[in-house]
């Protein structure tokens, strides 16, 4: 889903945020395996570099929702619905 310029936009399923890039490479390749378009972002995490892993984006939140809780049973840990960009 793309904005009036051109840029993705709709709604993302956040399913982790790491400091060790290892960590999110490891959920990144469990979500991979499992079917799902993962997607890496730069974050800046308490002033501290991270990387934010996501799902989407999605052109509703229903079908957030739908992802979210496929990805949750995949990777057995807490995941969020937010607005993107």
């Amino acid at each position: 889903v793309n904005d009036s310029d051109g840029l993705p936009s709709g709604w993302v399923v956040r399913v982790g945020v790491f400091q060790i890039p290892e960590n999110a490479r490891k959920r990144q390749s469990l979500l991979d395996e499992n079917g799902f378009s993962v997607n890496l972002e730069e974050a800046k995490l308490d002033g501290k570099a991270a990387i934010r892993v996501f799902l989407g984006p999605f052109s509703s939140e229903d079908e957030a929702e739908r992802m979210k809780a496929q990805a949750v049973m995949v990777t057995n840990d807490k995941a969020f619905i937010a607005r993107y960009p």
